[in-house]
């Protein structure tokens, strides 16, 4: 199965809605624009993470603080994101949140072998 069929048939606590999904050679996936990018970011992180190469907090933080200006426009305010912009914010996000979590983790491991 592609990439494309697996992400179809989950939707990982996404709403779905469907003109806020990709779609990709004609299927559309379950899961958001938005909800694909912090998967894609999350993924970046644990690459970066075995690079020894992730974000400093304060930055991992901003990337998520992006990703919650363009949520809350859109909630708050009802000024529409477009997919693209939705896929990028969810990135950045990802990243963001991934970042933290690996050095979390990270943390505690150094903390637990001394």
């Amino acid at each position: 199965m592609d990439i494309v069929g697996y992400f179809s048939n989950l939707n990982l606590g996404c709403h779905g809605i469907p003109e806020r999904c990709l779609s990709v050679r004609g299927k559309r996936m379950k899961i958001c624009a938005r909800c694909y990018g912090c998967v894609i970011g999350h993924i970046l992180a644990f690459i970066l993470m075995f690079l020894n190469l992730l974000p400093i907090w304060y930055i991992s933080l901003g990337l998520l603080i992006i990703m919650y200006i363009d949520w809350s426009l859109q909630q708050f305010l009802n000024i529409m994101s477009n997919n693209m912009r939705r896929l990028i914010t969810g990135l950045l996000g990802g990243l963001g949140i991934g970042s933290l979590i690996w050095t979390f983790v990270l943390f505690l491991i150094k903390f637990i072998v001394k």
